[in-house]
């Protein structure tokens, strides 16, 4: 074996080595989201009585119908194996672990396939590992899990469509079950199959099988996805009497339009119980006045937690179709750099790890960095502000890369009548999943931790256009 043939190995485990040590030196870290998750476990541990009747009528958002209990049942399975030792949540940790190092493996695959070169591809996969990835597999939160289980899902369909590779009957079991793990995981899962859907059509079409054989594959695909997702509702239904998968909407959708209200557009003008109760309580227009009017319809109204969700679900597609500018800016304003920090910006992103790890900020900003150059000249300063500022650079400029190279080679695609080449077909799908996912987000609540579940997708796009740049300039057909 080569040493170039060895050096993806050799680096995923350094990158293996580096995450445990900071698993080890840091131990589990937590954010407030991870208390819940926490307090579910317990639950599951220690009572049965959740599992026929959800409380409903005990509070305004039950935890076992709010959140799913796919990573609450890890963590207390977690707490089974490893009994009085303690080390539940290390156990927990060591397996985002592992499962976010094979999505990181998947990535340099996709890399390989989408982009054919071997140092691009190896760039994606360690962008993809370094960004907030690194910070959330040490956190007790579904993200790292449901991110790297979204990058194995989509990965997988792409390199198979790319490669015209069929599909084996197992492996499309195991992703059914995979995916299915997912929106146990994370109620959002049902809704990002969805965006993954084309990208399995196209797996599937290309294979060239005969309409059985295909309707056989999709099946086993289907399957474990309709047993889950269906098994959820019906329990759910048996317990509460309505029909649903999550009431996860009930203090999510409530928040972006308090953030447009506070801006200036009046939204919640109406004489619906929402309506009055965000007329009662909205002052600063801060996250505990959103609680404060979830939490009202239940208190002071008694809507349980299935009609208060469709109420926040009602009332914010009600607001975008009325007012889709006032929406689609909160969208604009809610992508904030930290985002775009993700393109291969390691030192701020590094920053966010130290942060969470120490407690501290491990440097200032920009701004009080120059600050302290002007007052005592630091080596180390100065090297942080040429470092950050060409890895911002680099991040932006990757990331204008991606928004306007990508539609860019789509057009000059369709001219030149080459759109069907299974490449540019996977770098648009790429195009397309980045900006459905984060942007959809951004419209209702996007922070940087979500984004590690599309980010390869972007990385894809972005590092195909700079590789069609360099290669034009190369040709001076630039």
């Amino acid at each position: 074996m080569t040493d170039n043939a060895r050096l993806p190995g050799i680096l995923l485990l350094a990158l293996a080595l580096a995450k445990v040590s900071g698993l080890m030196f840091f131990g589990p870290m937590q954010q407030p989201d991870s208390i819940s998750y926490l307090a579910y476990a317990h639950t599951i541990l220690s009572d049965t009585g959740w599992l026929s009747n959800a409380g409903m009528n005990d509070y305004a958002v039950p935890q076992t119908v709010f959140r799913t209990f796919g990573y609450p049942a890890l963590i207390a399975a977690a707490g089974l194996i490893t009994g009085k030792s303690g080390a539940a949540l290390y156990l927990v940790v060591a397996f985002q672990i592992i499962v976010s190092l094979f999505a990181t493996a998947m990535v340099y695959r996709l890399g390989q396939t989408l982009l054919r070169n071997s140092t691009l591809a190896l760039l994606a996969a360690a962008a993809h590992a370094l960004s907030v990835t690194f910070t959330y597999d040490q956190h007790i939160l579904t993200d790292s899990l449901f991110n790297a289980l979204c990058v194995i899902g989509f990965s997988v369909p792409l390199i198979g469509f790319v490669q015209k590779r069929p599909p084996g009957p197992w492996l499309l079991l195991g992703l059914g079950l995979m995916l299915g793990y997912a929106c146990l995981v994370r109620g959002i899962g049902i809704y990002v199959l969805v965006f993954f859907t084309p990208a399995y059509v196209a797996w599937f079409v290309v294979s060239h099988e005969n309409s059985v054989a295909s309707l056989r594959r999709a099946i086993l695909l289907v399957l474990p996805l309709v047993v889950i997702i269906g098994g959820v509702m019906g329990w759910n239904t048996w317990r509460t009497g309505y029909t649903f998968y999550t009431t996860g909407s009930q203090y999510v959708l409530i928040q972006p339009l308090v953030k447009i209200e506070a801006r200036g557009t009046k939204v919640f003008t109406g004489d619906t119980p929402l309506d009055k109760l965000a007329q009662k309580y909205l002052k600063t227009y801060e996250y505990k006045e959103a609680v404060q009017i979830t939490e009202g319809l239940f208190t002071e109204y008694g809507i349980n937690a299935y009609q208060s969700a469709k109420m926040h679900s009602q009332k914010y597609f009600s607001v975008l179709a009325s007012q889709p500018g006032a929406v689609l800016y909160h969208g604009v304003r809610s992508y904030e750099e930290g985002l775009v920090h993700q393109f291969f910006n390691v030192l701020d992103n590094a920053k966010v790890y130290l942060k969470f790890a120490t407690e501290e900020r491990p440097w200032p900003g920009m701004k009080k960095l120059w600050q302290r150059v002007k007052a005592e000249t630091n080596p180390l300063d100065i090297a942080l502000i040429l470092g950050l500022g060409i890895l911002r650079l680099v991040a932006w400029s990757s990331f204008l890369v991606l928004l306007l190279g990508v539609p860019a080679l789509v057009i000059r695609a369709l001219r030149a009548g080459t759109f069907g080449s299974s490449h540019i077909l996977a770098i648009f799908y790429c195009w397309g999943l980045y900006f459905a996912y984060s942007f959809g987000l951004a419209m209702i609540h996007m922070v940087d931790r979500f984004l590690p579940a599309v980010l390869a997708a972007g990385l894809m796009g972005a590092l195909f256009v700079w590789q069609r740049i360099f290669s034009g300039l190369r040709n001076k057909t630039i």
